[in-house]
């Protein structure tokens, strides 16, 4: 392995500690990217997690994680609390992810390296695994290089070289599975479990994607996914030809203030990125757990209202759970946009009704005190408050956030030469390929055909 990557690999790689006596339970591989900001997540097997391992019967309050000290010969620790909503507790599913604050492993680590994750393997069946064995007594980083054998749905198989005895990979558990392209690794499972030598020397290990379930329901920012290229358009090519096409843009104007432009958000909607996923989650968030702020139970005159948007509430939280926000998948919103509008409707028609009895009881009376309550004051502040987040929720899912254009991600800018147009492309183009994304930017001045009636300044391809 080339001594650069052999470096990453052990960086990325941490020990898992039981807080009371120090032991070894396994290992952990960091993951970070631009989106988690100031956070970071450790990736590791989830029955490590678990006092009964196995069992998934007992989890630990608390883990303590080593990282490797910026002089790359010592440890240091943090601790942090499991999280059971980050985890999961079965043999099939078993990864869990641990949230530390980004700035406490900086302090060790200094630099956090960034890992690329991938779902496919391509042609490659060599894989590195990193984790801190018995056989070193948990206390140094031990290596094995094994063989692709198959595919087990979340999971997959592989074959041990190396003369270690189950005893001596327990310590493995919750290591990242990498695989090696030359001059590139990329994490693609994690180590959960090895079968006796007597059965054959195989590794199970589990696909890091499942994490993205317990991440989408807590609302963290997703693990983000790169890809194999065919055909020589990998990452470098891409970085490559955007360097040229901004090269050929002359003077430039500030990344920032492009970034500052209400047209550079569309383009997050065009590629529902993980800023387009967050804005929409958000507006879910905020009208999901605010309209219940002053549900009034036990009333004849909501329940039906009341009753109803509990109903629709609980569609729309596994809706979201299984929404797809890949480029190819539309996103249907109209089906809620007519439940939340019958909704409206029968508040108004309840407003109505509610209004008209209390002019029948007793909303005249003279001789009122200075703290009198109308009558049906509380359902009628409650109809106003459930009228008031259907009509917040409307407008930010269809104003703030462009869905049609999410649907549909084919966008004309239009403006006079030197508006700056080009400019704010490569911006885009640019940071979406420092985050690994693949993206074409072909400018005007590089077609030379005399055919078209229409001149375009520069295009831009996701």
């Amino acid at each position: 392995m080339i001594e650069k990557l052999d470096k990453v690999i052990s960086k990325l790689s941490v020990r898992l500690k039981d807080v009371n006596n120090g032991a070894c339970i396994g290992t952990g591989v960091i993951y970070y990217s631009d989106e988690l900001k100031e956070k970071l997540y450790v990736l590791t097997a989830s029955h490590c997690l678990f006092e009964d391992g196995d069992k998934f019967q007992n989890q630990r309050v608390e883990v303590e994680i080593d990282f490797l000290y910026k002089d790359l010969t010592s440890y240091k620790s943090l601790k942090v609390t499991i999280n059971s909503n980050l985890l999961f507790k079965e043999e099939n599913k078993d990864v869990a992810v641990l949230v530390l604050d980004k700035k406490d492993v900086e302090g060790i680590l200094g630099e956090i390296p960034k890992v690329k994750v991938v779902k496919e393997k391509s042609t490659y069946n060599d894989f590195i695994i990193k984790g801190f064995s018995k056989a070193t007594q948990g206390k140094e980083l031990a290596v094995l290089y094994p063989k692709w054998i198959q595919l087990l749905d979340d999971r997959f198989q592989l074959e041990l070289l190396e003369n270690y005895t189950s005893y001596n990979t327990m310590g493995f558990s919750g290591s990242g599975v990498f695989i090696q392209t030359g001059a590139d690794v990329f994490l693609y499972g994690i180590f959960t479990r090895f079968r006796a030598e007597e059965k054959g020397k195989v590794i199970y290990a589990q696909f890091i994607d499942i994490a993205n379930e317990f991440l989408a329901k807590s609302y963290l920012p997703l693990i983000q996914f790169n890809y194999f290229a065919s055909y020589d358009l990998t990452d470098d090519f891409f970085k490559k030809h955007i360097k040229q096409s901004i090269t050929g843009l002359g003077p430039r104007f500030s990344e920032v203030l492009n970034f500052q432009l209400p047209i550079a958000k569309v383009f997050n909607d065009i590629a529902k990125d993980t800023v387009f996923k967050r804005q929409f989650t958000a507006i879910f968030d905020e009208w999901i757990t605010g309209y219940g702020y002053r549900k009034i139970v036990n009333n004849t005159h909501l329940e039906q209202i009341e009753v109803e948007f509990e109903e629709v509430k609980s569609i729309v939280l596994e809706w979201i759970r299984a929404l797809n926000f890949s480029v190819e998948n539309k996103i249907d919103i109209q089906w809620l946009l007519d439940r939340i509008e019958s909704i409206n409707s029968k508040v108004n028609e309840k407003s109505t009704e509610l209004y008209k009895l209390r002019s029948e009881k007793d909303s005249f009376k003279s001789n009122r005190s200075h703290n009198y309550e109308f009558p049906y004051e509380a359902e009628l502040s409650r109809l106003r408050e459930i009228r008031r987040y259907n009509e917040d929720f409307i407008f930010s899912i269809t104003k703030k956030i462009n869905i049609k254009l999410s649907n549909n991600p084919y966008l004309i800018v239009k403006g006079d030469a030197g508006n700056g147009k080009s400019h704010l492309l490569g911006d885009i183009a640019q940071k979406r390929v420092n985050s690994n994304l693949p993206t074409l930017l072909l400018l005007g001045q590089n077609f030379h055909s005399v055919n078209s009636s229409y001149k375009c300044n520069s295009c831009y391809f996701v």
